[in-house]
């Protein structure tokens, strides 16, 4: 009998690890679920790749039903990654020295993924599903992005067009580290390597020199930056004892402004540079109830023209600040992005002489 192929992906947060399904050549048949991350099983312990891989291929057998085969999976991992050159051989796949979750670092997932294959399936199934590597806020910023424009592209006349007419996207996961992903005419954008807006430098405000000492960035450690000052991990070491949820729950608002006011730094220096149409923020920086009010009120403030009473030249969107910068809807738009980035990843790379492939790839079935 032959198989129904199905594609995967998995999502490592740093509280769970999120994991989906679906039919080869549809969105059909999507499935969704969560375990608790290795972190979160035991707090205060390190994230562990190893035992968070296991967790991911654990929970696709689960949503698999009978009669279906794996073709391919997308690992959302923690970055930075190495290099995001396929044709790399010896570096493809491997996380960066500098990555924020520490027990990554230098490590090849995509390599352990294949030997928990090997371990299930045996030697001569476990090495036909194809793996690929994708960053966390890229995907998440593609979920989002079909989530709130999906229908429009698929059954849009011109798709260019609309896409054009759509604008720039950015979004941002704000986290144990921040990270952020444009959007343009439809494309995730990167040049040589994918954004990496936590190294942004900021500027500290009535800061103490002692507690810029103690959040010093190991990367450089003689400029502040965005992960150093604002991240969740600056959180806990910049007020030792307070894990996330006493974050979440916190009314210190003079705490949480000065935090928002570094993440709008941000915000406002990318807003002046690739001029996106819309914002979405997310991650767990964004569920205390008042962070991202006082982000939009932050960037609000950074673009207004003081010379001037008015926002900042091409802005009219600014005037509706809840429009222009929202909160992440869908806390499954990181896993959900990663399934269609990788069907049109497989469209591009096993079927270049297929015309028909390729048309209904432009049509919108394998979009973004």
């Amino acid at each position: 009998m032959t198989k129904q192929n199905v594609i995967a992906s998995a999502y490592f947060a740093s509280d769970d690890v999120i994991f989906a399904v679906r039919n080869d050549e549809s969105s059909k048949g999507l499935r969704v679920d969560r375990l608790a991350s290795a972190e979160r099983k035991r707090p205060g312990h390190q994230a562990n790749m190893e035992e968070d891989l296991n967790t991911a291929l654990v929970g696709i057998q689960r949503l698999m039903k009978e009669g279906e085969a794996l073709k391919a999976v997308v690992l959302i991992c923690p970055g930075p990654f190495m290099t995001i050159n396929k044709s790399d051989l010896e570096d493809y796949g491997k996380i960066g020295r500098n990555a924020e979750v520490k027990n990554w670092r230098q490590k090849n997932p995509k390599e352990a993924f294949r030997g928990l294959l090997l371990q299930a399936f045996g030697d001569e199934e476990g090495r036909k599903p194809v793996i690929y590597i994708y960053n966390q806020a890229g995907a998440t910023a593609v979920g989002e992005y079909m989530r709130l424009y999906g229908d429009q592209i698929r059954h849009a006349d011109s798709p260019g067009k609309l896409l054009k007419n759509i604008g720039s996207h950015l979004f941002v996961v704000a986290d144990a580290s921040i990270d952020a992903a444009l959007i343009t005419d439809g494309e995730p954008y990167h040049g040589l390597s994918t954004m990496n807006v936590g190294h942004h430098a900021v500027l500290p405000v009535g800061e103490n020199p002692a507690t810029l000492d103690n959040l010093q960035c190991a990367a450089h450690p003689g400029r502040p930056c965005l992960n150093s000052l604002a991240s969740l991990n600056a959180v806990k070491r910049r007020w030792p004892g307070t894990h996330y949820e006493d974050f979440k729950a916190s009314d210190d608002l003079e705490k949480l402004s000065l935090i928002a006011f570094y993440i709008a730094q941000m915000l406002a220096n990318v807003t002046l540079t690739t001029t996106p149409a819309k914002i979405i923020i997310g991650g767990r920086i964004v569920d205390n109830p008042h962070m991202t009010n006082f982000i939009r009120e932050h960037l609000v403030r950074l673009l207004q023209d003081h010379e001037w009473p008015e926002i900042y030249p091409g802005y009219p969107d600014l005037q509706t600040p809840d429009d222009f910068l929202q909160q992440q809807e869908d806390r499954d738009s990181g896993v959900k992005g990663g399934l269609h980035v990788l069907a049109r990843v497989l469209v591009k790379d096993n079927n270049k002489d297929n015309i028909a492939s390729f048309d209904a790839y432009k049509k919108g079935l394998f979009p973004l």
